[in-house]
This record gives structure tokens, C-alpha cells and sequence, in this order.
């Protein structure tokens, strides 16, 4: 694994030769639990997809206690089997999300569609300002309060508030 299971956080199984079929991502929600033939359980419930191909497998972790024991397994066409990767829930992996196969976070100056970098050609960016308010992309934070299902979009109008600032 890419990085250890946090409640409702993301992470990769890694490998070669996993699937035949191209790479695919869901393309709405709730998440789907089998992507390019492959499935993902975690204590034997299919995880919730965002990626899959011959090389990775991107998924995201129940919501359950820090400390739980887990038992992740993949399993693939034609009864391929790998696992079980023997792991335990931990309270929080925080994560940035990035900006392709950069090191730059994914983080929007409030409420427009620029990213807080220094001035890009790719994309639109500018630098933040004093007193603006930032959105940072990332995984891993840890318990929440509210009732997000796996799988499922954060709704847009309401904060999600973490419990363990």
C-alpha cells in the first residue's frame, strides 16, 4: 500500500501485470467497487474505486475505528486473487492532493477556480493574498463529524468539520 488506512482516506495498491484492461476511473457517484475488472475488499466489503489500471489500484478506506484490525485483499479477472495485505486502521495520514505528476498541492484561492501557486501557463494561478481564505485539497485528515458514506460526494454547501484538530 501506498499509505496506511485512515477513516474514509485514500490509498493505492501497487503491483504489475494486475489487469488487461485499460486504466479507468468512475466517471460519477457513489464510487464503484469494481473498476477494469478489479475489486478491492477491505474485512471482506468491496471498497469504493477512484482508479484502476494494469499498475495501480486507488481506493478509499472504511470508516472505521483507529486501531481496527484490516485484512485488504485484491482480486482480479479471472479468479486472480492477491493478499491479504495485513494492515491497521490509523487515526490520520494526511495527504495533499497534487496537481498532476507535481509536487504542487491542489489548493484554490476561495471561492475561484485559481490555483494558489505562483503564476502558471498551464493553468489559471496566482500567488494568495493576506487575509483570503484558501480550499486545500487532502486525504487522510482523519474522524469527521457529519454522515458522509463512503463512496459518496462531500456535499458542497455544508462544512465537513474534522474531530481530530
Amino acid at each position: 500500500m501506498t499509505n496506511p488506512c485512515s477513516p474514509g482516506g485514500l490509498t493505492a495498491l501497487n503491483g504489475a501485470s494486475l489487469t488487461s484492461q485499460p486504466a479507468q476511473a468512475p466517471v460519477s457517484f457513489p464510487l464503484p467497487t469494481q473498476l477494469a475488472g478489479l475489486q478491492v475488499t477491505v474485512n471482506g466489503i468491496p471498497a469504493p474505486l477512484l482508479f484502476a489500471s494494469s499498475s495501480q489500484v486507488r481506493f478509499q478506506c472504511p470508516l472505521l475505528p483507529p486501531g481496527t484490525a484490516l485484512n485488504i485483499t485484491l482480486q482480479g479477472p479471472d479468479g486472480f486473487t492477491a493478499g491479504p495485505v495485513v494492515s491497521v486502521m490509523q487515526a490520520a495520514d494526511p495527504e495533499l492532493f497534487t496537481l498532476g505528476a507535481t509536487t504542487q498541492g491542489v489548493i484554490l484561492v476561495g471561492a475561484t477556480n485559481e490555483l494558489a501557486v505562483l503564476v502558471s501557463q498551464a493553468v489559471a494561478s496566482r500567488p494568495a493574498r493576506a487575509g483570503e481564505s484558501l480550499t486545500i485539497y487532502a486525504s487522510g485528515l482523519g474522524d469527521f463529524s457529519g454522515n458522509v458514506p463512503v463512496g459518496t460526494a462531500a456535499p458542497l454547501d455544508l462544512p465537513i468539520r474534522l474531530q481530530n484538530r
